[in-house]
């Protein structure tokens, strides 16, 4: 599932997964498979006394304690899971008026911390750190289905979540002090990074001119990262992707 989001969003494997699940507005399907446990558990467990299941499920219940090596108790398995979303007073109830509201009723509750959860990593991984300025809402990213050229808009992606060969990201992979990123492309000495790349590189004026309005500040950047416009974000891929292009020649001719 991971995997066939990232081809969708066209970056390498070896991309935030966290940051991949807060662009797209998912969450991991694990979450899905506890609610399918947690679901099938109430099921049998308000069920008929005298289907086989029930009474398994009884006998698992009554033994919820016991560890034995290479024993899973399925029982103990959907305690667990209540416990870790706060519900865990679900798991004694005897009888329940209507079990859909209370299945929603945990299935909001998962849904809300696994969105808490992914928010959290965002703003806790370092390669993240422009992302999560302004990343800060759990939806799906509007420029995904705004951008119809499949090329700019994995160029977006790109900038967005660091899967790029800035030298910034380069540096940061070898661990690498960051006073020696310096951009590839011009005389300025400055640290390649995002910012730099779209806003500041002279290597890129002409191109940036013909395509992005004048931006100066890192304000203006993040402008460009949120916006819902439809012409300034195709203009923006298109930027993007002809500035890599740009770049690459500068340094293989280098």
């Amino acid at each position: 599932c991971l995997r066939y989001f990232k081809q969708i969003l066209g970056i390498n494997m070896s991309a935030c997964n966290c940051g991949v699940y807060a662009e797209l507005g998912e969450i991991p399907i694990s979450v899905y498979a506890q609610y399918n446990i947690v679901k099938y558990w109430m099921k049998v467990k308000f069920s008929e006394e005298t289907r086989l299941d029930s009474i398994m499920l009884r006998y698992l219940t009554e033994n919820v304690e016991v560890q034995r090596v290479g024993f899973c108790n399925f029982a103990s398995e959907v305690r667990c899971i209540l416990n870790n979303i706060g519900l865990a007073y679900i798991f004694d109830i005897d009888d329940v008026q209507n079990m859909n509201v209370l299945l929603s009723i945990i299935w909001q509750r998962m849904l809300d911390i696994a969105k808490s959860n992914i928010l959290a990593e965002v703003a806790d991984f370092p390669k993240l750190h422009l992302y999560s300025e302004y990343k800060t809402t759990f939806k799906y990213s509007s420029y995904l289905h705004i951008v119809k050229n499949r090329m700019y808009r994995k160029c977006i992606t790109k900038i967005r979540l660091s899967c790029h060969n800035l030298s910034n990201e380069l540096y940061r992979r070898n661990h690498d002090i960051q006073t020696l990123a310096h951009c590839p492309c011009c005389n300025e000495e400055e640290v390649e990074d995002e910012f730099h790349f779209i806003i500041v590189c002279n290597a890129f004026k002409v191109i940036r001119e013909k395509l992005l309005p004048k931006f100066s500040t890192r304000h203006d950047l993040k402008t460009i990262l949120i916006t819902e416009d439809i012409v300034l974000l195709n203009n923006f891929g298109k930027y993007v992707h002809l500035a890599l292009q740009e770049r690459d020649k500068i340094i293989s001719s280098a």
